[in-house]
């Protein structure tokens, strides 16, 4: 007798919950070497790698190369906030850009960058958050 999907779910959920710590530890091996044959890859191919962000760029906000490192040099390779130096590719840089009109704004570093984004580009929530730290000073 054929089994029902709502059956056969049910079989992988229990198979889970007995094999759970097995799950865990592979996934945990498996995490780790993935992680190092990236970083690992990454090293070896710099040129690819660059040319891969590179054409992200292009698609993605229609920047060229030559776009992008203007930017950097007018920016004196800073972050736009928090004036940390940028590398001279595309790693570890974010091109900023309104997620409204998608204009682009400027070049930040990945934590200014993802810090706006999790304040969802909100100025008014960016000030609580100032306010909220100089109360808690310690």
């Amino acid at each position: 007798m054929a089994q029902t999907e709502e059956q056969t779910k049910n079989r992988q959920r229990e198979y889970y919950e007995k094999n759970k710590e097995r799950y865990r530890q592979r996934y945990l091996e498996s995490r780790e070497a993935k992680i190092e044959y990236s970083r690992k890859y990454k090293e070896e191919n710099r040129e690819r790698v660059d040319l891969s962000n590179k054409a992200y760029l292009l698609k993605k906000y229609a920047v060229t190369v030559a776009e992008w490192q203007e930017m950097l040099i007018k920016q004196d390779h800073q972050c736009a906030i928090c004036a940390a130096q940028l590398c001279r590719g595309t790693g570890r840089s974010a091109l900023d850009h309104c997620h409204t009109t998608g204009a682009i704004r400027k070049i930040l570093c990945a934590p200014c960058n993802k810090g706006l984004g999790f304040f969802r580009d909100s100025p008014d929530s960016l000030r609580k958050a100032a306010a909220y730290l100089e109360l808690h000073l310690d």
